[in-house]
């Protein structure tokens, strides 16, 4: 539904643009070219007056009153900015003919006074009434001219204001992505030639461009830049202006919460003035009643609207909103058949406008040929005249002095003559009407040729880009079916690999248990007491076997099916758990072996752990040490101080060892070093999760040496009292 909603915006938003379009046009007259200039005080007197004036209404004969004192004066400023009130008046009356004289004027002056401003002012001016009267391709003409002028009447000016013409000229043909490039290359100029300068409507029309462009995150960045740029002593109209600008984009993106947090700010008495001017100023009220849900006053500031699109757009969106889905659905309907139409509309013109653009130069071609005939004609139809007048006169004289019937013979004569003149000059015309017949026809079929070529294009373009884009979708899924696979590959080998050895793990020691027990249910008479105590011994010894690994095997369930291993963080006497960890293996050692506990603190030291996870790391640290070592020793050990900020232990054996490069895998599930060893091969896997959940680390200690393995347990040192 998000995106039903912002393809209604979108459309909308054209308007909106073209609107502010406008008022970025104004605001660029008004600013961008406004310069001063050093006049005495009679003459600016009257420069002000008529400056005042609307410009459409200025009086001719008050410009001209002005242009003559200050040529008397001899004053080159005032002269200048006299000849730039005719452009003024001649771009507010749309008059396109006075405009090319006031500027042809305006340019002499300032190219003979040295200057720049004056000049490009001029240009620009012209170019924005192309603009203004849609004429596209003679707007792309002057602006092509006035970027020459940039680097060969006035070296190094005006190069920004031609790049702020580009970026207007791109928007109004819809080509946002040139649009911004453009933009772009005028704001570094004008930071670079002016870096404490204010250039708020650069950066609101590069935001609108983003915007339109679908770029919002570039949009938002744009105008917090700008905010960002904002002198101490800024104007009040520059950041209203941005803040507006942002209200509306975050408004438009549905970030409704943060965009009325800046149009609360908005409504602050130091921009009243502002608000009141501002074009985007309706839309944010709208959006602000909306998300207030006041729809009754949202929707009577809607009926204020001029375009039906607009309105249409937003009745949508609050009915919407207040859950009037069917009157909702009905104003979208209605929306996209009236965008529909002014799309198609706003295409024609686009093309037309490209088409006058690139046929321009060939048809002033076949206009001039037209115009030479014409003149050509109009010679031979002048010389026919005098041809004809001077035979009427032979024949008067004639008359006079020949008799009845050499007057009959030389009318004749002179009848006939006039007739194949006649005749010759009906040729000519018809010929000429052919010739324009076929340039007519030649045009139309060029028109038609590029229509084709256009639609063509945009087929290719749009198969193009779905053929990408569902190419894109198999790919993905494609690899999820692969990454699936995979996975259902994985756990099924998994399953068959923990099967296997929990069968063969889990058949010893309870074969064991069932053996000696019925030996001993059903013992003979023969049986010593030492035999029933080592009976009863292994019995119990290969019941311990079993529960630690059924217990192994419940945590590691646990721990797989997502449940949280609950840690109980408490003062923990480290000697008197080592000890008791060394007392609960200590009969299951094999006779030879020594096992003895050493340490680097006092019996009173104590650290913040879980005892329980800990005493369990070191009880499967110690079991495996005692069944991989048959002569020699196993040393439990902790120290405070073997890793600086954590507290160590280490069990240190001296059996059969483990290769360097297994230090990895056996803490892996299902690892074992000797495969005929009994083990499930989970212990380790259960002390490297453990060791995790306290925020410690398991490893195997790659550095030791001498024969046998060394095994390494640290956890976080917090002691809970001082040694």
């Amino acid at each position: 539904m998000g995106n039903s909603w912002r393809k209604i915006r979108k459309h909308t938003f054209v308007l909106m643009l073209m609107a502010s379009a406008a008022f970025s046009l104004y605001a660029f007259g008004a600013a961008g070219y406004s310069r001063s200039f050093g006049v005495n005080d009679d003459l600016y007197s009257e420069y002000s007056q008529l400056k005042g004036m609307d410009p459409s209404d200025m009086p001719q004969t008050g410009i001209d009153a002005l242009y003559a004192k200050a040529v008397r004066q001899n004053n080159s400023k005032a002269e200048c900015a006299s000849l730039r009130l005719n452009v003024d008046k001649a771009y507010a009356n749309s008059d396109i003919n006075m405009m090319r004289t006031a500027k042809e004027q305006l340019c002499k002056a300032a190219i003979k006074y040295g200057e720049p401003d004056y000049y490009f002012y001029a240009l620009g001016k012209e170019i924005e009434l192309m603009l203004k009267e849609k004429d596209m391709a003679r707007a792309m003409l002057l602006l092509k001219q006035m970027e020459a002028d940039t680097d060969n009447v006035f070296p190094g000016k005006g190069k920004a204001d031609c790049y702020l013409l580009y970026g207007r000229l791109y928007r109004t043909m819809r080509d946002q992505s040139s649009a911004i490039n453009a933009y772009l290359k005028a704001l570094e100029i004008l930071k670079k030639e002016n870096p404490d300068g204010d250039f708020t409507d650069v950066y609101t029309n590069l935001a609108q461009c983003y915007r339109y462009n679908g770029k919002v995150d570039d949009a938002e960045r744009v105008i917090d830049e700008g905010l960002a740029a904002l002198k101490p002593d800024h104007s009040v109209a520059s950041e209203y202006s941005l803040l507006d600008a942002k209200s509306f984009l975050l408004f438009y993106v549905d970030r409704d919460s943060a965009a009325e947090v800046i149009y609360q700010q908005l409504q602050a008495p130091r921009f009243k003035a502002e608000r009141e001017k501002a074009p985007l100023r309706i839309y944010l009220d709208i959006s602000h009643y909306t998300y207030i849900k006041d729809y009754d006053k949202a929707l009577e500031i809607i009926n204020q609207l001029d375009s039906e699109i607009n309105r249409l757009s937003y009745i949508a969106e609050v009915e919407y909103a207040r859950g009037n889905y069917d009157e909702a659905y009905a104003c979208q309907r209605r929306l996209n058949a009236l965008a529909d139409a002014q799309y198609i509309a706003s295409r024609d013109e686009l093309f037309k406008s490209t088409n006058t653009r690139y046929g321009i130069d060939e048809l002033r071609t076949q206009n001039a040929e037209l115009a030479f005939q014409s003149n050509n004609l109009a010679l031979e139809r002048t010389k026919l005249a005098l041809d004809r007048e001077r035979s009427i006169a032979e024949l008067q004289r004639a008359n006079a002095r020949n008799d009845s019937l050499t007057h009959a013979l030389r009318s004749e004569q002179l009848e006939t003559e006039l007739a194949e003149k006649t005749n010759a000059k009906e040729i000519q015309e018809a010929e000429y009407k052919q010739a324009l017949s076929r340039t007519r026809t030649r045009n139309i079929t060029i028109a038609l040729i590029l229509l084709v070529m256009l639609v063509i294009l945009v087929w290719l373009f749009s198969s193009r880009r779905i053929s990408r884009k569902n190419l894109a979708m198999l790919e993905a899924k494609n690899a999820q079916l692969s990454d699936a696979l995979r996975q259902a590959e994985e756990s099924e080998a998994s399953k068959v690999r923990f099967l296997q050895n929990m069968s063969h793990e889990i058949r010893t020691p309870l074969n064991a248990i069932v053996g000696f027990s019925q030996l001993l249910a059903h013992r003979e008479d023969d049986l010593s007491d030492d035999q029933v105590e080592e009976f009863i011994g292994l019995i119990d010894h290969n019941t311990e076997i079993l529960t630690n690994l059924i217990d192994d095997i419940l945590s590691l369930a646990a721990l797989d099916s997502g449940k949280e291993m609950t840690v109980d963080i408490a003062p923990v006497a480290v000697n008197a758990l080592c000890e008791n960890a060394v007392k609960k293996v200590r009969s299951r050692v094999p006779k030879g072996v020594k096992l003895y506990y050493t340490s680097d603190v006092d019996d009173d030291y104590k650290i913040e752990t879980d005892s329980s996870h800990v005493m369990q790391v070191l009880l499967n640290y110690l079991t495996n040490a005692e069944k991989n070592t048959t002569q020699g020793e196993i040393h439990l050990h902790a120290s405070s101080t073997e890793t600086p900020g954590k507290f160590t232990f280490s069990v240190t054996d001296t059996g059969s060892g483990v290769p360097a490069d297994k230090a990895d895998i056996i803490f892996q599930r299902f690892e074992k070093i000797d495969t005929f060893m009994q083990g499930s091969g989970l212990g380790l896997t259960l002390c490297r999760i453990i060791a995790e959940r306290l925020g410690g680390e398991v490893r195997l200690d790659t550095t030791h040496t001498a024969p046998g393995s060394r095994f390494v347990f640290v956890v976080p040192l917090k002691p809970a009292t001082a040694a």
